[in-house]
C-alpha cells in the first residue's frame, strides 16, 4: 500500500526561515496518518511569509511566539495561504493525510474545510499537546510526544475503509483518474462517492483530485528546470498549458512560469488569505 507521502509540502526555500523536515517513515508514530511534519524558523529581522500549499487532509499549526505557545486545526483547503511571523518566531505544522480528520476533531470534518480554529475548540486531546507545548525539551522530541498523543487518538476510532481506498487510487493516478471510473472501480454512483469525501475528507473529490495534480506539476517544475511547461502540461493530465495555468493561477495566485522562475517569491500576498492568525 503506498503511503500518501504526496501531500506534504514541497521541500523548498522561504527566504528568511530555517526549515526542518521531520522524519514520518516506519516506526514514527503518526507514520501512514501524517504525510510531514515541518518546522520553520523565522530569521529574518523584517519578519516574514510561510507559503501554505492546498491540502486535502487536515493541518495542526503550533507556534511559538516569544514565550507564548498556541495550536491550530486548519481543515483542507483549495487555495495557496500564508503564515505571517516575526523574527524568532516558530511555526510547526502536522499534515495530515486525508480521512484521518474524523478520528483528530470532536466535529464533522466538512466543518473545518477552509477555517483555522483554535485547537482546543475542535482538536481531541488538545490540552495534552499545549501542555507538551509548554515543556522544556529539544524540538525533535516534543514533535514524537505530540505524535504519540495524536497517534492514540486516531486509534480509538476506525476509519472507512472505502474513504481511504478512492483517496488513495487518486493519489496513486496523480489526481488524473476520474472520478466515473472510480466510482466503477468500487462498484458505487459517482454521488455516493460525493457523499464519503464530502463527509471523510472535507473536499470533493475533483477537488482533491486538483490539488493531488496541482503538486506533482509543482515537482516536475523544479526538477526539470528545461523541459517546457507545455509538455509538463500534458504529461500531468491538463488539456493544454493554458489549462495548467488557469488552475496555478486559482488555486497558487501565480502563473506556472511564475512558479517555474521564483517558486513563491512571485506571488503577490496582498490577494492570499493568512492560515493562522498573527501574533499582534
Amino acid at each position: 500500500m503506498k503511503n500518501l507521502i504526496e501531500n506534504r509540502q514541497p521541500e523548498y526555500e522561504v527566504e528568511g526561515f530555517e526549515t526542518e523536515h521531520f522524519n514520518v517513515g516506519f516506526g514514527h508514530p503518526l507514520y501512514t496518518y501524517a504525510s510531514d511534519i515541518v518546522r520553520y524558523v523565522c530569521v529574518a529581522e523584517e519578519g516574514g511569509i510561510i507559503p501554505v500549499m492546498p491540502m486535502c487532509g487536515v493541518t495542526i499549526a503550533l507556534m511559538r511566539h516569544d514565550e507564548e505557545h498556541r495550536s491550530f486545526v486548519c481543515g483542507a483547503n483549495c487555495e495557496l495561504r500564508k503564515i505571517e511571523v516575526e523574527q524568532g518566531d516558530v511555526v510547526t505544522l502536522i499534515i495530515f493525510t486525508p480521512c484521518v480528520a474524523n478520528s483528530l476533531l470532536n466535529r464533522p470534518v466538512g466543518e473545518v474545510t477552509g477555517k483555522t480554529f483554535k485547537a482546543a475548540e475542535v482538536l481531541n486531546g488538545s490540552k495534552q499537546i499545549d501542555s507538551c507545548l509548554r515543556q522544556s525539551m529539544e524540538p525533535v522530541e516534543k514533535i514524537k510526544l505530540i505524535s504519540t498523543i495524536l497517534r492514540t487518538h486516531i486509534l480509538q476510532r476506525q476509519g472507512n475503509g472505502l474513504a481511504e481506498y478512492c483517496v488513495r487510487r487518486i493519489f496513486e493516478t496523480n489526481g488524473s483518474i476520474k472520478i466515473e471510473e472510480l466510482a466503477r472501480e468500487v462498484g458505487v454512483t459517482s454521488r455516493y462517492i460525493g457523499k464519503i469525501f464530502e463527509n471523510h475528507v472535507g473536499l470533493s473529490a475533483k477537488y482533491c483530485a486538483g490539488i493531488v495534480k496541482l503538486k506533482e506539476t509543482v515537482k516536475k517544475i523544479q526538477e526539470r528546470p528545461e523541459e517546457r511547461l507545455t509538455d509538463i502540461a500534458a504529461e500531468c493530465g491538463y488539456f493544454d498549458h493554458t489549462h495548467m495555468n488557469k488552475s496555478f493561477r486559482k488555486m497558487l495566485y501565480c502563473s506556472s512560469g511564475g512558479i517555474r522562475e521564483g517558486m513563491f517569491n512571485n506571488i503577490d500576498y496582498t490577494k492570499v488569505v493568512s492560515y493562522i492568525p498573527k501574533f499582534e
